[in-house]
């Protein structure tokens, strides 16, 4: 582990498990991948509900890493901020 990351590490522990959530969202996407072949293709109306199941599921992912993003990055600006309120 760099130096920077552990002290981004220290600074704000929430982001361990961000990077866990990460793992398993990428873990999760690569089994539906796997078990739904065209799950990137265009519905169909003969589609098995298991099928759409994984697309809603995939879609949901991808806003919740969205998500995740944003939040990483607005922690990462909070924890660059020099500390004012330093007395030294």
């Amino acid at each position: 582990m760099s130096p920077s990351v552990r002290r981004q590490l220290y600074s704000a522990r929430e982001l361990l498990e961000l990077r866990l959530l990460v793992a398993a969202l990428d873990a999760v996407s690569t089994a539906l991948r796997l078990e739904h072949p065209t799950v990137d293709t265009l519905a169909e109306p003969t589609d098995p509900p298991t099928l759409l199941a994984a697309r809603h599921l995939l879609a949901r992912a991808r806003t919740l890493r969205g998500a995740l993003r944003s939040y990483r990055a607005a922690v990462r600006r909070v924890i660059a901020e020099p500390d004012d309120d330093l007395p030294f």
